[in-house]
């Protein structure tokens, strides 16, 4: 396909999801006028509903390092920071022996990560991808390489070179994910899925109570698309949209695509009566998901099937599930005090808020430059399923040019 994936040719299907082929190009004209930092930084809403609507493939490099803030980890180290960690070891002792530890287990993934696609198939795509892994697991010795990792940095590769496609991955692993997401013992990410079970309770309470019948959790389903991305579950079209979002509104975005694909497979999911049959049916939905129009409106419909959704909300819950989850003294023992510290602190501040206390951010400071023409907004006010009077309701309280915003949390109350 045009990614450099191996594709089997078959006749449409005729269920849930209709092979159309995402929308890779929408708003091209519109992102032409965004060549420089600075465009991009401007009108945050406006960005925002055109990130949703897919980056244009020959704007993905320059724009997820923009989203990601790439280079603000690249400047605060050595020149040739990369090469120096992809070319030497980072200890000797019993760290040599934890980094030739890591080094097998990079390898064996390796070969493992995407083993049809043109590039990744050969042995100078999996030198490349090994020299991205192995250079991070030498720059952050306490994560150091967890399986998943490996499709994170290959689909940047897809796009990026060595050195940039680094560079973003420790943007994601660091900034992005939630802390300890990638730990040894994966709590951030356990948390993350407990917090996603928490809210397919309650938006999807019938098919819920279905799946725990049937003891299918979120750990068997849904472990692949937080840690992959849905790198490993998804078209890759689809999942470039996705990720499209993500560098720019977080993981809140994989919480909303995940409750948009068992809504789209609710009715077949309720016929079905055994385990097996539950998770294969939702990978044979999976693999068909072409239509990214019908997946987004779902996801991103903030009037009737998932509505708004504050950060706050998801802070919460992850802060109740982290702490519980870290409860056992094992685990606890492997969480900084202050990590421990700053979830219970942020679950109280939080608690004290309703869902229309949202904090209000953009992504540049206020620009005096008026000339825009207004009807450029108007024909997308509809696209996203928010409030026409949205950017009235935005407070800039940061001058961050690069601080991340999300729409649900600046639009007045639906």
């Amino acid at each position: 396909d045009e990614y450099g994936f191996r594709v089997k040719l078959q006749p449409a299907r005729s269920g849930i999801f209709k092979s159309k082929g995402a929308t890779e190009t929408s708003g091209v004209t519109r992102w032409q006028r965004r060549s420089t930092p600075r465009q991009l930084s401007r009108r945050p809403i406006e960005l925002k509903r055109l990130v949703r609507q897919g980056i244009p493939p020959m704007r993905r490099a320059d724009v997820w390092l923009f989203l990601l803030r790439a280079e603000t980890l690249r400047c605060v180290e050595p020149d040739e920071y990369y090469e120096f960690l992809r070319d030497h070891p980072s200890g000797i002792g019993r760290a040599d022996a934890a980094e030739h530890r890591t080094s097998r287990q990079i390898d064996l993934d390796v070969s493992r990560t995407f083993p049809s696609h043109k590039v990744f198939g050969t042995s100078a795509g999996r030198g490349k991808l090994r020299s991205v892994l192995l250079a991070y697991a030498r720059r952050n010795p306490a994560v150091g390489y967890v399986q998943g990792m490996g499709f994170l940095a290959a689909v940047l590769l897809l796009f990026l070179d060595e050195e940039a496609a680094f560079w973003c991955l420790c943007a994601i692993v660091e900034r992005l994910l939630p802390e300890s997401f990638f730990s040894p013992s994966l709590l951030g990410l356990r948390a993350e899925l407990a917090t996603f079970g928490a809210l397919v309770s309650e938006k999807l309470p019938r098919l819920s109570r279905h799946l725990n019948e049937h003891g299918v959790v979120p750990e068997l389903y849904a472990t692949r698309w937080f840690i992959a991305g849905f790198a490993t579950s998804l078209p890759m079209g689809t999942v470039l949209r996705i990720w499209d979002s993500f560098f720019f509104e977080g993981i809140k975005v994989f919480h909303r695509i995940g409750l948009a694909l068992l809504k789209i497979c609710e009715a077949r999911l309720l016929n079905c009566g055994e385990q097996h049959h539950l998770l294969c049916v939702l990978q044979e939905e999976e693999a068909h998901c072409y239509d990214c129009g019908r997946l987004f409106a779902l996801a991103f419909d903030t009037r009737s099937f998932i509505g708004p959704f504050p950060r706050a909300r998801l802070v919460t819950l992850r802060a109740q599930y982290f702490i519980k989850l870290s409860g056992d003294t094992v685990e606890r023992s492997t969480i900084p005090t202050s990590a421990t510290a700053s979830w219970e602190r942020s679950a109280q501040d939080v608690e004290a808020q309703d869902d229309d206390g949202r904090i209000h951010l953009t992504l540049a400071p206020p620009d005096h430059d008026t000339s825009h023409p207004e009807s450029e907004d108007e024909d997308q006010k509809s696209s996203c399923g928010e409030s026409s009077d949205e950017e009235q309701h935005i407070e800039t309280i940061s001058s961050d040019a690069f601080e991340m915003i999300s729409v649900d949390d600046v639009a007045g109350p639906q």
